[in-house]
């Protein structure tokens, strides 16, 4: 079998949620293609990193550069002229036109909850592209059930096309143990231990506006505790950069905006001796990233809203509710909770398992 992939979100050097998501399960599907006798085409609309992808006789890359409207143009004639078994688009759409057997992972359907947190623009489009790759796909994947049940609910999508397959985590996170390691990260980017770590493009639906709220009423700062909001602006970051600004000197000098982090410096800062929290947003139904902070060693707390709660009650998670949030008992007793205390429970390493590339026993489906 000939399994085309759209791997034009693997090839980009900043990598975040959906990016790392197509870079790792295509690492892990080059392998089992091997093993299973089938050929793999990568589509790509510029040249992936060297040594991205191990080169291998059964996998043929094809670059096909362009700018604009790539997926609907270039990869949806490059399919029609020479058309694959089946198609997979881990992160993004399927071209127009484009009829043949396809497979497509939906990650969430946040903005439906949140449509106020995107720009009206991408929210038509993220709109029509899940309907548009629900409909013509053969397989739908979904990060999460939350995802799957969100499927069934807001479009109408038969749930027995659709299968809950768990990301794993990240292969390369390990927590660091030696100082001399860390202490250059940490003295790059001014950070002082102890800190509240979030990792993510800044966007108004990673609720991080809430987050610095909360760490400005909590007296954290006066402790000698750092917020680390790491990541690159992405759209209506206006309103987080104001928040901050709009806070005493006493506070915002304590909250540090990095950019965007590094892979290894990600795993150093991810590994200081005091654990850090880390800070998930209110949507999302994957618990994957819950398990790539827990490789790293540390806590994670998320608001109520958030769609990790299946885990919560396996050592996954700390639940806090944000919505009317009574912010002197929520930052004294969760944020200033000691972070030393906590403990992973032994089901943590058995669940940790399903949670691994290439995870749990490949689905085989007929088209």
């Amino acid at each position: 079998m000939i399994i085309g992939l759209d791997a034009s979100r693997a090839a980009i050097g900043q990598r975040t949620g959906t990016e790392a998501y197509a870079f790792f399960l295509i690492r892990a599907l080059i392998p089992l293609a091997a093993e299973r006798g089938h050929r793999l085409r990568l589509y790509f609309n510029q040249p992936p990193p060297a040594g991205a992808f191990p080169d291998a006789a059964h996998v043929e890359p094809i670059v096909i550069p362009r700018r604009r409207l790539w997926t609907h143009l270039r990869l949806g004639a490059e399919l029609r002229r020479r058309p694959p078994d089946v198609f997979f688009t881990p992160a993004h759409v399927i071209p127009l036109g484009y009829q043949g057997p396809s497979v497509a992972t939906i990650h969430d359907l946040g903005y439906e909850y949140f449509p106020e947190a995107h720009p009206r623009r991408q929210l038509a489009y993220l709109r029509w592209s899940t309907r548009h790759n629900a409909r013509l796909a053969r397989r739908v994947i979904a990060d999460s059930r939350a995802t799957r049940d969100d499927l069934v609910k807001f479009y109408g999508v038969d749930a027995a096309k659709i299968d809950v397959v768990y990301p794993g985590a990240d292969p390369y996170m390990r927590r660091a143990e030696d100082d001399a390691e860390i202490a250059p990260a940490l003295t790059k980017y001014g950070i002082q231990p102890p800190y509240l770590l979030y990792l993510g493009t800044l966007q108004p639906r990673k609720n991080l506006v809430r987050l610095v709220e909360a760490f400005a009423v909590s007296g954290l700062h006066a402790e000698g505790y750092c917020l680390v909001l790491a990541g690159k602006a992405g759209w209506l970051a206006q309103p987080l950069l104001e928040a901050i600004r709009g806070l005493s000197s006493a506070v915002s000098r304590q909250i540090i905006l990095p950019g965007y982090i590094g892979e290894t410096e990600k795993n150093l800062l991810f590994s200081p001796a005091r654990r850090p929290w880390s800070f998930h947003r209110s949507t999302r139904g994957s618990a994957s990233r819950c398990w790539r902070r827990k490789r790293a060693g540390r806590r994670s707390f998320a608001p109520a809203a958030a769609r990790c709660r299946r885990w919560r009650g396996r050592g996954l998670c700390w639940s806090i509710r944000w919505t009317r949030p009574p912010w002197e008992r929520l930052c004294g007793g969760w944020l200033a909770m000691p972070v030393w205390a906590l403990c992973w429970s032994p089901l943590d390493l058995r669940t940790l398992a399903a949670f691994r590339w290439p995870g749990r026993p490949p689905a085989s489906w007929t088209f």
